[in-house]
């Protein structure tokens, strides 16, 4: 299935980066649990969690970078490169805002 396709990519990031994602299905109720990178599945049965240990950091990059290649656009995962002119930007927004107006209360007459 996708979801577990998505998983083991996860984990052979993971183990590329020396990080060890193990399934937590009941991560939040951990004590003592202070640094964390976790993916949580759209079926919300699958969620792989690593612990940070203690005066160790991890790549911050790391999950856009999962998650980029996941949806085949590894040139997406650097952030800066990701930028757009004002122009685009304000075309972006007016496109969403109007595939967005039959849900916003704020435009509907009372």
């Amino acid at each position: 299935s996708l979801e577990e396709s998505a998983l083991e990519h996860i984990k052979s990031a993971g183990q590329s980066a020396n990080m060890e994602f193990v399934p937590k299905p009941m991560w939040r109720e951990e004590e003592g649990l202070e640094q964390y990178v976790w993916f949580e599945m759209p079926s919300q049965k699958s969620l792989l969690l690593h612990s940070v240990p203690p005066r160790q950091r991890h790549p911050l990059n790391f999950c856009r970078e999962v998650v980029a290649n996941l949806l085949k656009m590894p040139h997406r995962a650097d952030w800066k490169d990701c930028s757009l002119t004002v122009d685009e930007e304000t075309q972006m927004a007016g496109d969403f805002k109007k595939m967005f107006a039959s849900y916003d209360w704020s435009l509907k007459d009372d």
